[in-house]
């Protein structure tokens, strides 16, 4: 809130409602229409405001890869040449869901397959595997990594962390592309903010996040037609030509290092587990690939990495710093870079799994001494459409507010949410027998008056099926009246937590009878999915 009140008076805009995204994109207009004018991002025309930006009818990916791409080994080649041949008219589709027939057999002989995949001839996500990792790309970036695994920096290896700085705006900046309608001086503003931001970086000050969001907004930006930064191709350049350039830094490693593992590769940078005895050579690694792209590396080291996959993982640094990514996370808040909008259910669990992680400490007694109970409590939020009940031990259904704070407790309420009735297209088969036993003509009205009332979810009386109205009695067998019963549009119930008790805390109150084994078993979930065995007899690591 702070940082939104200053960087609203900064900029005289206001951002107090505004998500990080969109602050970054308005101080990015701020910026541009200082340096090139106010009508660089809008034109405005008779009191309208109009979006400048450029469309296109088609992008040649070929000319999306910029000239220092440069790859060798026949797995990434293949992926470079396949995307060089491309035509695309939209940028959705580029990297998933493709046919088979577009692709060499080195490609696909290279690719992960899943069965349902090859049945239905179709690569639900571009890849290639390499050296036991696969690679995916996509719009967001290149992901990769090991699954399941911990990895530890012992006397014979270690682990090293490459990451590339200011990705994507660097990409842009030192290679002079940008959105067509906003010229090449937008490569410029684009840089002065950069420059600003490693200031305020190293004085420690917020405006260095504000100006984060601003260089990062940009991309995402670009491919969203309702903003002033669109240009598909700009954002095609940016992601084929930053994925590619990540797969030379995994290609450089494997051929300077003898002995190289990638642990993962994640949207700007690379994790490689090294032989301690080749650990200089990372260093030639970084200086080729920094000469080859004109970008800059930033190098750390971890002692320990915890990794269930690309997305969530748990890495402890030289200096005993934590990383937490994915469902790892728990230090949402007091961090500089609060993210208010993220779900804060249950962040003891992520807390207890780091102690018995990083600090090895026993998870259960983390559990039971924890006196925090905002990190016990979970959040479940149902649509407008539906309603939240708690059922007790009656079966009596009480009414919840539609957004409910809860915590796991060994006796209170089950949680359901009421959805509405699904539309039925179809009439059943045992009320056509049952009608048809009776006698009566079915005709195509009164077929089309019942199924118009299944398509609303509306409920129909027995009448329907024979007159175009309901205030007819009909003399019908009791198995006519129970198929038209059966066939009554229901409310569809879905478990919050299935067959589990829980206690409202909307008012914040006291923990009472939490439900411990439930927080338990959330624990070990995570510890197990880093590919660690848990020994029951055994508190700690």
């Amino acid at each position: 809130v702070d940082l939104r009140v200053k960087m609203g008076a900064h900029y005289g805009r206001d951002f107090l409602n505004s998500s990080n995204t969109k602050m970054g994109s308005d101080i990015m207009v701020s910026e541009l229409e200082k340096v090139l004018g106010d009508d660089i991002c809008y034109t405005y025309k008779d009191g309208d405001r109009s979006i400048n930006k450029t469309k296109r009818d088609s992008i040649d990916l070929s000319e999306c890869v910029l000239p220092f791409v440069n790859l060798e080994t026949k797995e990434f080649k293949e992926i470079q040449n396949y995307l060089a041949s491309q035509v695309i008219t939209e940028t959705k589709g580029v990297f998933t869901d493709l046919p088979y027939s577009g692709f060499t057999d080195e490609l696909l002989a290279n690719a992960e397959v899943l069965p349902l995949e090859n049945k239905k001839q179709l690569l639900s996500t571009l890849n290639t595997k390499y050296n036991g990792i696969t690679y995916k790309f996509g719009v967001g970036g290149l992901h990769g990594s090991c699954h399941n695994k911990t990895y530890h920096t012992t006397d014979d290896y270690i682990i090293c962390d490459v990451d590339v700085t200011s990705f994507y705006p660097s990409l842009a900046i030192e290679h002079r592309f940008f959105p067509e309608h906003l010229g090449v001086e937008y490569c410029d503003v684009y840089d002065d903010i950069k420059q600003r931001r490693v200031v305020y970086k190293r004085e420690g000050s917020p405006f260095n996040l504000a100006l984060k969001e601003a260089l990062n907004a940009t991309y995402g930006n670009s491919n969203n037609e309702f903003s002033p930064f669109y240009d598909p191709k700009y954002t095609m350049t940016t992601t084929l030509s930053g994925q590619l350039s990540l797969c030379m830094l995994v290609e450089m490693a494997h051929r300077h290092i003898s002995d190289v593992q990638v642990i993962q590769a994640n949207t700007d940078g690379v994790t490689f587990y090294i032989k301690r005895d080749e650990a200089d050579k990372i260093d030639d690694v970084i200086k080729e690939w920094e000469e080859a792209t004109s970008l800059d590396l930033e190098k750390v080291y971890y002692k320990s990495m915890f990794v269930r996959d690309v997305n969530n993982y748990l890495a402890v640094y030289d200096n005993g710093g934590v990383k937490n990514v994915g469902a790892y996370v728990h230090n949402l808040l007091n961090t500089g870079a609060e993210r208010w909008e993220k779900d804060h259910s249950m962040l003891v669990v992520p807390k207890a799994v780091e102690a018995y992680l990083v600090h090895g400490k026993c998870y259960k007694e983390f559990l039971r001494e924890h006196d925090d109970r905002f990190d016990f409590y979970l959040r479940t939020k149902v649509n407008k459409t539906d309603k939240l009940v708690g059922r007790d031990v009656d079966l009596e259904e009480i009414e919840q507010q539609r957004i409910t704070r809860y915590y796991m407790s060994t006796d209170g309420i089950e949680l359901l949410k009421i959805m509405k009735p699904l539309a039925k297209k179809t009439i059943s088969k045992k009320l056509r027998g049952e009608w048809k036993k009776l006698g009566a003509e079915w005709t195509e009205k009164q077929e089309a008056k019942i199924l118009e009332l299944l398509k609303t979810g509306q409920p129909f009386s027995i009448a329907h099926a024979v007159y175009d109205r309901s205030d007819v009695t009909v003399a019908v067998s009791d198995a006519c009246v129970q198929a038209v019963a059966d066939m009554q549009p229901k409310p569809r119930y879905s478990a919050i937590q299935k067959h589990k008790l829980c206690t409202v805390a909307n008012q914040a109150q006291e923990l009472v009878n939490i439900d411990y084994k439930f927080y338990e078993t959330q624990i070990e979930k995570l510890i197990e999915g880093v590919g660690i065995t848990l020994d029951v007899n055994k508190k700690s690591l």
